[in-house]
């Protein structure tokens, strides 16, 4: 088993494979600022794309990582599995986003941690490759850059442990759950304020503000009632 990782393979077959995933992560990055800009369809096929891209890294990572391992086994091992862990959370979220089975705001969350842990991978890769030229001296500036900004996703980790979902105002506080702002800004946070789900938030706006009005006049009746009994 541990032979089929240490397989080496030509450099022009990992500089494929890499362009490949370069390509698919700009072509998912334009894909999602079309579904943002335009319609939510692009956002579906933004979403396969994002699911290649993370076969694709995790594909170069297992072509990266006999080189490494020739270096450093226990640090190569240990990155290797983070690029591992991280590709399959980013395709995981990415389902999650496209079949709907969970919210929009918990399946970025799984993306998020899942580029996070890629960016610890790169790092790692990039400080290794560094201490003994294997790679160009550009490349491991961007790599180094690159790696720790995506780092920066595993701080989405709370958020799937907490499923997600943003935790209401407490009863009786200052932004009170039972006001009609709140309970709009809620539907909207949960619905992901897209495609079809923005009906519903339409909706519950309109409720709310339907209740709110409905509210006020019946405390005007009974101010009016109030004064014709005085």
């Amino acid at each position: 088993m541990i032979e089929f990782f240490l397989h080496q393979y030509a450099p022009s077959t990992i500089g494929r494979v890499a362009l490949a995933a370069g390509a698919a992560g700009m072509a998912a990055l334009a894909l999602a600022v079309l579904a943002f800009v335009f319609d939510r369809a692009f956002g579906r096929f933004g979403d396969g794309v994002s699911v290649l891209t993370s076969v694709l890294t995790a594909g170069l990572s297992m072509l990266l990582f006999p080189e490494h391992y020739s270096r450093e086994p226990q640090l190569a091992w240990m990155a290797f599995s983070l690029a591992l862990l991280g590709s399959f959370l980013a395709a995981f979220g990415s389902v999650l986003a496209a079949t709907g089975a969970a919210s929009w705001f918990l399946a970025q969350l799984y993306v998020a941690t899942g580029y996070g842990f890629l960016g610890i991978w790169l790092v790692i890769l990039n400080i290794s490759a560094r201490a003994v030229n294997t790679f160009p001296h550009r490349a491991v500036s961007i790599g180094l850059l690159a790696g720790a900004v995506m780092a920066l996703g595993i701080t989405a980790i709370p958020g799937i442990l907490g499923g997600g979902i943003p935790r209401p105002p407490r009863r009786g506080s200052a932004d009170t759950w039972e006001g009609p702002a709140p309970s709009a800004g809620w539907c909207c946070i949960r619905s992901g304020a897209s495609g079809s789900d923005s009906r519903v938030c339409r909706t519950g706006a309109m409720g709310a503000r339907s209740k709110a009005m409905r509210s006020g006049s019946d405390m005007d009746g009974r101010a009016t009632q109030n004064a014709d009994n005085r």
